[in-house]
């Protein structure tokens, strides 16, 4: 009990200290309850006939908040409520006024009826969690007449902090959001959507209690960086899931980072560098050196540490004498200007969205240019940069060294252990780069990509992207159109006899993939969510399909068919929630169509040939039709094997 005793009397003198420190009640929700602490909190034997009148007993912690610290007032994000008060978001009306309905009037039993969140789904909810850590994780939902539980504050309107105050998760804290949706009658019903307030730590994962939760808020209160660093933590998260998912180092570049996460590098240190190079750091990369790692584990060969984020520019080598150390050649790199302006980028996003099967235009800059460090080797000669300075600091470009020819190297001590490893190119590079940035397109619109952004967006994608190097990758399917791993098999009835789709191996990028029925194979591969294959003519990769499509998504590809020029039309006609192809149900299906045109003397003619593709999330093609002159057919999928 004395420990409880600390900490409750520790928080109210953080209440107090916060005070002092926010006169002006700038604080997030410090202007409604300006931290208010009740003078006289709830005596103990007015909190014991509470719970006599209501037959039940409140959690220890919450209790004894309210008797040592205050009964409302001061809290996270809002004014926390009293408990006479504790379930007033489920009151109708004023207090006073006709047709006032009070909730516990009506309801006598709703704390002592079990809070209707088992353990089961908890244990669910967490190991999606912690799978998923830099997701949204489904909420589990309860109905708005479940009980057992009190309302701590309102974060917004429709949106609440609850306790549980029986049950598997009686004293921790939840987020509540109201909801509505169509009941069995087709009338439209109030229903709730919960989660537990949850952090990462390390390769932890923890549910927060009430005061956890309070003690938590009270930490981070003056700190502008808690969402980012809670981001971080996620991300953190799921380095150490990686590694435990790829021990035998599968994944492309894992044999050179080993998954390892460089030590921190302290604010101090940060700042000493910021001064020694007279450039700032961007925010999201500042708080990934402070928060996660200098280096280490990262996307394709890993990420440099910042001691290294020049090393792609080094030249020579040091057995032969002739190394270079570019930095020290040019101390004033990371704070020279960035040589891009805001209207190249727009150019080049603009060509992208209007000719989406294309990779293109790159924007060249010198290769004596700066105001950028190296985050990551992509290989070839090929690398990810951030910009430090300019119309786009922070964020993700993609850097191609024209002819380079790269050492990759390692070096470890005497017992075998990797202590440093890197890669650097040769004189013999051209004095210029390639540069593209990294965009994400969506309909006619098109945005850059931030660093969190790009490592959260690796990660999710980090076991089938098509960056693994030979073996069999294991791809997370669910929300993939088209699941990529060699030994993947669909398997179609064409016509009454089958045919049989196989991913049947990987090399540098790209996958071979064969057909039962076609002696010739074809070639596939995904960048950032896009599908590329060459099945209409043989070496010419085309855009097939996109992990996100919503209706309306149209693009076209061009090719040679027997001589002629030819166009496909590729247009998004349905998403559906289900559809039933056999005897079986598929969830999350988009139909694309695809139109035929031949190219004659420059006019554009239809074909009047239509084919259309049903994609199931997870699955791939589930069924393909066909209308126009090649006529009216169905190829379904009978079965399919997926790794």
């Amino acid at each position: 009990m004395m420990q409880l005793e600390e900490r409750l009397q520790q928080i109210k003198a953080n209440w107090l200290s916060i005070k002092e420190k926010d006169p002006g009640f700038a604080a997030p929700g410090a202007m409604f309850h300006k931290y208010y602490l009740d003078p006289e909190p709830v005596p103990r034997q007015g909190i014991e006939h509470f719970e006599t009148n209501n037959g039940f007993k409140l959690p220890e912690e919450y209790r004894e908040y309210l008797i040592r610290v205050s009964n409302g007032g001061a809290g996270p994000f809002n004014v926390m409520y009293p408990l006479h008060d504790a379930l007033y978001p489920l009151n109708r009306g004023e207090k006073g006024a006709e047709g006032y309905y009070d909730w516990l009037e009506e309801n006598l039993d709703h704390y002592t009826s079990e809070f209707p969140v088992s353990e089961e789904h908890i244990i669910a909810y967490l190991r999606n969690k912690i799978h998923h850590a830099s997701d949204e994780t489904p909420p589990i939902e309860i109905a708005a007449d479940d009980p057992g539980y009190l309302f701590l504050c309102t974060a917004v309107p429709g949106e609440h902090y609850i306790m549980p105050v029986n049950g598997a998760c009686a004293s921790e804290v939840w987020l509540m959001k109201e909801a509505t949706r169509v009941n069995a009658e087709g009338k439209e019903e109030l229903y709730f959507k919960l989660w537990p307030e949850v952090r990462f730590v390390n390769d932890q994962i923890k549910t927060l209690s009430f005061l956890e939760w309070i003690e938590d808020a009270q930490q981070n209160w003056f700190n502008g960086e808690a969402t980012l660093d809670r981001r971080l933590a996620a991300v953190k998260l799921t380095w150490f899931n990686l590694a435990a998912h790829d021990r035998n180092e599968n994944v492309f570049g894992a044999f050179m980072h080993h998954y390892r996460m460089n030590p921190v590098l302290t604010e101090e240190k940060i700042v000493e560098l910021e001064k020694q190079y007279n450039f700032t750091m961007p925010r999201e990369y500042r708080q990934y050196l402070k928060t996660v790692a200098n280096g280490g584990v990262g996307p394709f060969y890993g990420m440099y540490s910042f001691e290294n984020s020049l090393i792609a520019l080094n030249s020579g080598s040091r057995e032969e004498g002739t190394f270079v150390n570019y930095l020290e050649q040019n101390p004033d790199h990371f704070s020279k200007a960035f040589p891009v302006s805001e209207q190249q980028i727009i150019d080049y996003l603009n060509h992208r969205i209007h000719h989406p099967g294309e990779q293109g235009i790159p924007i060249r800059i010198d290769r004596q240019a700066g105001g950028y460090l190296f985050l990551a080797e992509y290989g070839c000669g090929g690398y990810y940069i951030m910009p430090l300075n300019g119309p786009v600091p922070g964020q993700i470009w993609y850097l191609q060294k024209p002819n380079a020819n790269k050492l990759t190297y390692e070096l470890k001590n005497d017992d075998g252990e990797v202590i440093q490893s890197g890669s650097y190119g040769d004189d013999e590079e051209e004095g210029y780069f390639n540069l593209y940035p990294e965009a994400w397109f969506k309909e006619s619109s098109a945005s850059t990509v931030d660093f969190l952004d790009w490592l959260e967006n690796a990660q999710r994608h980090w076991f089938y992207t098509g960056e693994a190097e030979g073996g069999n990758e294991t791809p997370d399917n669910k929300e993939t159109y088209y699941p990529l791993a060699v030994g993947n098999t669909w398997t179609y009835d064409y016509g009454g006899q089958q045919m049989v789709n196989t991913i049947v191996g990987y090399d540098n990028g790209e996958y071979t993939t064969s057909n039962s029925l076609n002696p010739v194979g074809g070639k596939l591969k995904k960048i950032n969510g896009d599908y590329f294959n060459d099945g209409l003519e043989k070496g010419n990769m085309q855009l097939m399909l996109k992990d996100t499509l919503v209706v309306g998504d149209s693009w076209e590809v061009t090719f040679k068919a027997n001589g002629l020029d030819c166009i496909y039309t590729y247009t998004v006609k349905e998403a559906l929630p289900a559809k039933t192809v056999g005897e079986k149900e598929y969830r999350d299906v988009v139909m694309v169509e695809l139109e035929s045109f031949y190219v004659i003397n420059g006019a554009r003619m239809a074909m009047n040939a239509f084919t259309q593709n049903y994609y199931a999330k997870g699955v791939g093609v589930i069924l393909t039709t066909t209308s126009g002159v090649i006529g009216n057919n169905s190829y379904p999928l009978l079965s399919c094997d997926l790794k």
